[in-house]
């Protein structure tokens, strides 16, 4: 038991103190608004206020959990390479306001107070102060906690080893199968023009000459997990067509028995939400209700397509439709940590001022991110994604990372990549 000294109360204050003591420390806590219950408490003391108590762990509040609007913050981040911490104190025991740095981090603080966008409406991680701190690559909140559980000298019921947790992005099931006749024409007529004859040829191969589709691999995909014991998060794109979605109709029958064998098999089946659905809800509740008629079973997992998000706006839509764990916190060019945080964590609306029941499981690395966006072969990948898992295996954190079946087709490019997927496995 912790007992905790806080002059005011507030949701903010309630729900880091929650989720540092309660969900990742497994330890119960008393918050004391007046001091001698407080001071005569038997418990480990922590005393969050601007006065000194003697004979507790003193922690200076910066401000930031009693207030009840969003203004920008002036975050400065200083410390040692490897232990960066923001909302620097003077004159207390850990020399930062860990619940408001806590709380600033999972919150996304800087996300609504932010204006500027990139290409796809997206905050851009070049403007995350972790980013531009060069402590992306740190998950932040779990080194923050695993120092203050030491310097609070508790034992506590928190996560004892490091896990991986795979998810898999279905943008497109199939690479040349399943397409309509209008799409085919598309496709056959864009590899003529560009003189990509052997993408013309493979076209045929598959089409008319019952090859296998270069994408179709998730019977390696099923066996490679089975040899590691872990089951996947997938994530089903099934919106209609357009410049930015380019799987094929979910009426397809090959496409369904894909999606069935892989429920089959016991991993768990999440939605994919198109391009713009984080718009409008009526979108994102269509393609919700297609992809439950074919499982028929309720979905409860979702992570947005080019991780369009919005916030507060795309996560209260999620809820309002009975999404329970987002997986989209995650940048999709460079690797690392979001929310500074490996560990998942239920989502504060601030615009709301409290917690949801949405659960946020963020991701740390992604394919496409390594290969497309930073342009690294297989050796530099696994070389920078060992160095994060590193970082996590030495504080018992979660490797959460995406792939996507195109990255595991030896295809367009791909070729050997399946390495990399199968390095992550373990």
């Amino acid at each position: 038991m912790i007992a905790i000294y806080a002059p005011y109360y507030s949701n903010r204050l309630n729900y880091i103190l929650n989720y540092i003591f309660k969900q990742q420390y497994g330890l119960e806590y008393n918050v004391f608004s007046t001091l001698e219950p407080f001071i005569s408490s038997e418990n480990i003391k922590i005393n969050y206020s601007e006065i000194w108590i003697e004979n507790t762990f003193n922690i200076t509040p910066s401000g930031l959990l009693f207030e009840n609007n969003i203004v920008e913050q002036p975050v400065i981040v200083s410390g040692m390479a490897d232990f960066k911490i923001i909302f620097k104190t003077e004159n207390d025991y850990l020399g930062f306001d860990i619940f408001s740095a806590v709380f600033y981090c999972l919150s996304r603080y800087e996300e609504y107070t932010c204006q500027n966008k990139d290409t796809h409406g997206r905050f851009s991680h070049t403007d995350s102060f972790a980013y531009k701190n060069n402590c992306l690559d740190l998950p932040l909140v779990d080194i923050w906690l695993q120092y203050l559980s030491s310097k609070l000298k508790i034992k506590t019921t928190h996560q004892t080893e490091f896990t991986i947790t795979p998810t898999m992005d279905i943008d497109a099931v199939f690479a040349y199968n399943g397409r309509n006749i209008r799409r085919q024409i598309a496709g056959f007529g864009k590899s003529l023009f560009t003189f990509n004859f052997q993408e013309f040829f493979k076209r045929i191969k598959v089409v008319f000459l019952s090859k296998k589709d270069p994408n179709n691999n998730f019977e390696y995909q099923i066996e490679t997990f089975k040899k590691h014991n872990l089951k996947a998060h997938y994530f089903i794109q099934v919106g209609a067509h357009g410049a930015f979605d380019k799987n094929i109709s979910l009426q397809n029958k090959a496409f369904q028995e894909i999606i069935l064998n892989l429920k089959k098999e016991g991993h768990s089946i999440g939605l994919h939400p198109s391009y713009n659905s984080h718009k409008k809800i009526q979108i994102l509740k269509n393609e919700k209700e297609i992809l439950e008629t074919i499982l028929l079973e309720k979905i409860s997992n979702s992570r947005q397509h080019y991780l369009k998000m919005e916030l507060p706006r795309t996560y209260q839509n999620l809820i309002e439709l009975g999404i329970k764990k987002d997986f989209s916190m995650g940048y999709s060019q460079v690797s690392g940590f979001r929310a500074g945080t490996s560990q998942s964590f239920f989502w504060y609306d601030l615009s709301q001022e409290l917690e949801t029941s949405l659960e946020i499981v963020p991701f740390c690395a992604m394919d496409v991110m390594y290969k497309q966006f930073l342009g690294l072969n297989i050796e530099d990948t696994l070389a920078l994604s060992e160095k994060i898992k590193s970082n996590l295996k030495s504080i018992k954190g979660q490797f959460c990372f995406v792939f996507h079946n195109e990255s595991l087709s030896e295809h367009r490019g791909w070729q050997c990549w399946r390495k990399v997927f199968e390095k992550w496995l373990i």
